[in-house]
């Protein structure tokens, strides 16, 4: 306790109470808590009660969070609590503004005597003379929307009902103008429900109000109503015109930024957002492609540029009304913001110094960035000003961060805000600024971050680099380059050209850059020009030192623009680009007064396949490339010749061989594959033989060389199939005995495994050898059985090599089995494709190898890995994998047929029968898919590291 005016109390007792039996202040309990009851009272908070052993509200009251306690109950029209709309009023009004309601205030009517809500339509002559309720009306009625979420054409409705009347509202005071305008505004915001009706009623009231205030006395108005009624017009008008804003015409146009340009050593190529799409302008350019309108959708598109008209119109008439508020004795401003637009309106002198400008200027946030817009007027301007050079001025400077004015097809050469400045005199007659000599610099924000293309040079090896760019029709071409050169002491030197390819010897007398940020900015041309730049690094000590150097590079095509009213276009006569201009703020020079905007596009870096053929035709200049294509040439078409041979003759070692003395007739059947080792001279000239033994018996004795087949029988790497019969069922697989009787010249023989399948089971057995039969092993007999799991890791091995041999793109030329329906001389065209776009890659991230950039690494081999050339690896794979997966697929899914003899790699004998089933031809082809899709990954990685 404390002692307050000489009695020991609790320290705060509007928080606290005291307890007699401990002595002592506790807190008191809020709403909900559990309390107790005294001779003093409970021990609740504030004005609540305790009910039950919980604190909480009488029933004429309702607790309201926001100042934690009991208010009173609504009824209609009281004020209440919107935290709580559905309790602080009685039933079955509504908290809507503040304010107890019925629950759709503009569409019911609410009855008193039986406190009732009734539907009831909207009638004018009710309000009036009561424009302030019908203010209070629209808003409680626009916050019941937001709670209800109607469907929108419910909302469409209920809108076009509140318009009808607040069209035929009297606006004969200040008061009524104020209401009505405030009612305007609530009803704007509403964009999604806006009908052309409502939009054409909403903006004939604001021209009357605002041609009201206009006329007004600002003298004998109340303080501070005029720009309260014009803050409200600005509102509204900045929603209708966000909502009546014109995309341009529907026209495809050719596109600057596609066009194809080459580079030898592009690491990031910069992709153009849709909004920053440049077309061509001349007609012997320009490729358009009208995409026809229906006459409903031209009327309504001729009708949003004559709203927006009207309302840019009516943006000046209330500018021109807060301008009266301002006094002309000294400088001020005031200022009119929404999400999108900003006007500023005030009194100015110009500054006396001789080479100091007067700024107007005004910011405002763009997303997370706060930008600044401004005027910077010269010292000249006073000429033209005249008499207001003196006196003073007024001005009036709009913001918006949409280009209203987008219905033009020259729209589409901006992508930046409008800003506009009108000066007057101080009787506010329009100042006519025309032609200055020296220039307005205009600051028009654009708010986005600068992109560069980072390359990274070496000073000893890859310290060139060639890009080539186009510069559109008339606009500004800008060439950024930051680099940390001069940091360590390296001469970064620069060639541009306009007519050739800038070559090596050209950089080496080009431009020094002796800072690290450098900016060049070329004038535009009538017709599209190509830059050939040139970017070359060495070291100035001359001492040898190979040190890696960032070179970021920013290509942008720049144009400030002008609105022309009298032939409603952006043209960019009497206007030009800064050289301070960025991605973030572009800066125009402008010898004169009107609404601005520009663009800043950024251009990228292509490489052009097509243009790279042309090193054919300079083969002495180029000899690396030229010969090393023709070589891959030669070695395919040798290839493909040898490996159609190599197809001809795997149709004899293909198909299922019914050995002696098989009878298909008989009504058990086992399929049986023989697998001949990959090793040298694996293969056997003798005549092997066999036999099965089951859990219910044994199979006869087959001959498997003894066939009337033309089949070649165990080959090295070979597949034999094998049709084994009996009359009776041998049972689940226990062994295999294979010999063979050591004849012919070359008897040994390198036997992998023996896979049988029981066809009518479905089972599949596995018998895994591995070894030599024959004098080799000191044996030519060997019975085989199931292994068990501590040969899994052999057997592991064994399918992974033949799963390389079988699905990698490169040694299945080789290896492939004959049954695949994947042909060599496919596989070696795939190959060809995926070599020929690696080169292409190559050529893309490295450059096109030259006598000059490979001498000095004749002479030392080193082997070089970096993160760099892994990450360059990987961006290729991902963009060569899509054209080369599709020519594999076209390949292993053309004539597909049943691959019973690749099955077996996929069935287990441990496995249900059920999913051995279910098995498909489809599947397998999926799984070889996969395994070529990895193969091209994992390749592009490796080729694409410097190895040497």
């Amino acid at each position: 306790m404390v002692c307050v005016s000489d009695i020991c109390d609790c320290e705060n007792p509007a928080l606290q109470y005291y307890v007699y039996y401990d002595k002592s202040c506790k807190t008191r309990a809020k709403y909900k808590e559990p309390c107790q009851t005294s001779e003093d009272g409970s021990n609740c908070h504030s004005n609540m009660i305790c009910v039950s052993g919980v604190c909480g509200c009488n029933t004429t009251q309702y607790y309201n969070p926001n100042v934690h306690s009991c208010n009173e109950t609504g009824r209609y029209l009281d004020s209440c609590s919107t935290a709580v709309r559905n309790i602080s009023c009685y039933p079955p009004l509504l908290c809507s503004s503040s304010v107890c309601h019925c629950e759709m205030p503009a569409m019911m009517h609410y009855d008193a005597d039986d406190n009732t809500c009734n539907d009831a339509s909207f009638n004018a002559e009710e309000f009036v003379n009561d424009t302030k309720g019908f203010g209070n009306i629209v808003g409680a009625t626009m916050d019941s929307i937001h709670h209800m979420h109607i469907e929108i054409e419910e909302k469409e409705h209920i809108i076009e009902e509140m318009v009808t009347v607040l069209a035929v509202l009297p606006t004969e005071n200040e008061a009524e103008m104020e209401n009505v305008l405030e009612a305007s505004n609530q009803i704007s915001k509403e964009a999604d429900a806006l009908t052309d009706n409502v939009q054409d009623a909403l903006l004939n009231v604001m021209d009357k109000i605002s041609d009201q205030i206009s006329h007004t006395d600002v003298n004998k108005s109340e303080p501070g109503k005029v720009e309260n009624m014009v803050k409200s017009l600005f509102d509204s008008s900045s929603n209708l015109l966000d909502l009546n804003h014109v995309p341009e015409r529907n026209v495809k146009e050719k596109i600057i930024v596609e066009d194809k340009s080459e580079t030898e050593d592009v690491i990031h190529v910069e992709e153009t957002e849709p909004e920053q799409e440049v077309p061509y302008e001349s007609p012997e350019e320009q490729q358009e492609t009208q995409v026809q309108e229906t006459e409903v959708e031209i009327k309504a598109r001729e009708k949003k540029i004559e709203r927006t008209k009207k309302l840019l119109h009516t943006v000046d008439i209330i500018a021109d009304s807060a301008l009266k508020t301002l006094s002309n004795d000294e400088p001020m401003t005031m200022e009119f913001s929404t999400k999108t637009m900003n006007l500023v309106v005030g009194v100015s002198k110009l500054n006396n110094s001789t080479n100091t400008s007067t700024d107007i200027s005004t910011s405002r946030k763009i997303g997370n960035k706060t930008v600044t817009s401004s005027f910077k007027l010269p010292p000249e301007i006073k000429e033209q000003l005249k008499e207001a050079s003196k006196n003073g001025f007024k001005f009036q400077m709009l913001f918006s961060e949409k280009n209203p004015r987008s219905w033009d097809k020259s729209s589409a050469y901006i992508n930046s805000p409008m800003i506009s400045l009108i000066l007057k005199d101080l009787n506010q007659k329009t100042l006519d600024v025309t032609k200055l000599p020296k220039p307005i610099i205009i600051d028009i924000p654009i708010g986005r971050n600068e992109k560069y293309s980072e390359f990274i040079l070496n000073s000893q090896v890859d310290n060139f680099i060639r890009l080539k760019v186009k510069q559109p029709a008339n606009m500004f071409y800008m060439l950024k380059i930051m680099t940390d050169g001069p940091q360590y002491n390296m001469s970064v030197k620069i060639a541009i050209e306009f007519h050739k390819q800038v070559s090596m010897s050209d950089a080496e007398n080009g431009t020094l850059i002796s800072n690290a940020h450098i900016a060049f900015l070329k004038e535009p041309e009538t017709k599209s020009l190509y830059w050939s730049l040139g970017i070359i690094i060495n070291d100035r000590s001359d001492g040898n030192i190979s040190q890696n150097i960032s070179v970021r590079i920013s290509s942008t095509a720049v144009n400030c623009r002008y609105w022309n009213n009298t032939i409603g276009k952006w043209l960019p006569e009497g206007c030009k680009v800064s050289p301070v201009s960025s991605s973030e703020t572009l800066e125009c020079e402008c010898d004169h007064l009107t609404d601005f905007a520009g663009g800043v596009f950024v251009l990228p870096n292509i490489v052009d396949p097509f243009q790279d053929a042309l090193l054919f035709l300079t083969f002495f200049d180029n000899p690396v490339v030229v010969t090393v294509v023709i070589l891959v040439w030669l070695i395919y078409f040798l290839g493909l010749y040898r490996a159609k041979q190599a197809d001809r003759k795997d149709s004899n070692f293909d198909g299922i061989v019914t050995p002696f003395p098989s009878d298909p007739s008989d009504p058990f059947k086992y399929v049986m594959c023989i697998v001949t080792g990959w090793r040298y001279d694996a293969r056997t000239t003798a005549n092997v033989s066999c036999y099965i033994k089951g859990n219910n018996g044994q199979s006869a004795r087959h001959c498997l060389s003894r066939t009337s087949s033309p089949q070649v029988l165990f080959t090295s790497g070979g597949e034999d199939w094998f049709l084994i019969t009996s009359s009776y069922d041998i049972g689940d697989m226990v062994n295999v005995i294979v010999w063979h009787d050591n004849s012919g010249s070359s008897p040994s023989w390198f036997l992998s495994r023996i896979i049988i399948q029981d066809v009518q089971t479905k089972k599949v057995f596995n018998f895994y050898y591995d070894n030599w039969l024959g004098i080799q092993s000191g044996t030519a007999k060997v019975c085989l059985s199931i292994k068990s799991g501590f040969e899994l890791k052999q057997q592991s091995f064994l399918r992974t090599s033949q799963d390389l041999r079988r699905g990698h793109l490169w040694i299945s030329i080789i290896s492939k089995p004959p049954c695949s329906n994947f042909t060599r001389a496919q596989r070696l065209s795939c190959a060809l494709s995926l070599l020929f776009c690696t080169m292409l890659s190559c050529l893309m991230f490295h450059g096109i190898p030259t006598d000059e950039t490979i001498s000095s690494d004749v002479a030392s081999i080193q082997f070089e890995f970096s993160l760099k050339d892994f990450i360059i690896g990987l961006q290729s794979s991902i963009i060569m994998f899509p054209i080369n997966f599709a020519i594999i697929e076209l390949f292993v899914r053309s004539k597909t047929k049943q691959l019973h003899k690749e099955r077996y790699m996929e069935i287990d004998v441990n496995r249900p029968t059920s999913s051995d089933e279910k098995r498909s031809d489809k599947e397998d082809n999926e799984i070889v898919a996969v395994k070529r899709w990895i193969d091209i990954i994992l390749m592009n990685v490796l080729d694409h590291t410097n190895m040497w």
